[in-house]
């Protein structure tokens, strides 16, 4: 009840994470961690850069 009294949303957090989720999906078995870290900021960076 106290989303609908508050102009504040979550909204894009909520997006980033889903993201997030998607790319951790299509990016199991990388072997390095630091190339997962790469696609995540490239994508949050760059959104059209690297299909999720």
């Amino acid at each position: 009840m106290e989303s609908l009294r508050s102009p504040w949303s979550n909204g894009v957090i909520e997006g980033i994470n889903r993201k997030i989720k998607q790319i951790s999906r299509t990016a199991y078995g990388y072997r390095n961690q630091l190339n997962f870290f790469r696609r995540i900021r490239t994508q949050l960076v760059h959104p059209r850069i690297i299909p999720a």
